[in-house]
């Protein structure tokens, strides 16, 4: 959902010319991001309670990365 608000604001079809649409996805971004470190956050101590469990871990940390995605977007943007 995060990459499609932060694509949909700006698109040509979509948030462009609709500023009702680019609004809402204007908004949907910051909530997306906060989520998926919410995300990041939950899969993180998952991993532990796993390791700690001796447990695989693999399946939290798969969850981990996809849950960072966005903010490594965010700073590729940012810093190019």
């Amino acid at each position: 959902m995060f990459f499609l608000s932060f694509w949909g604001r700006n698109a040509e079809g979509l948030g462009r010319h609709d500023m009702g649409i680019a609004l809402a996805l204007s908004f949907a971004v910051p909530i997306t991001f906060y989520a998926s470190l919410v995300c990041a956050a939950l899969a993180l101590v998952g991993a532990g309670v796993a390791w700690k469990r001796r447990r695989p871990p693999a399946p939290w940390l798969a969850a981990l990365m996809v849950s960072l995605l966005p903010a490594l977007f965010l700073l590729v943007v940012d810093v190019l």
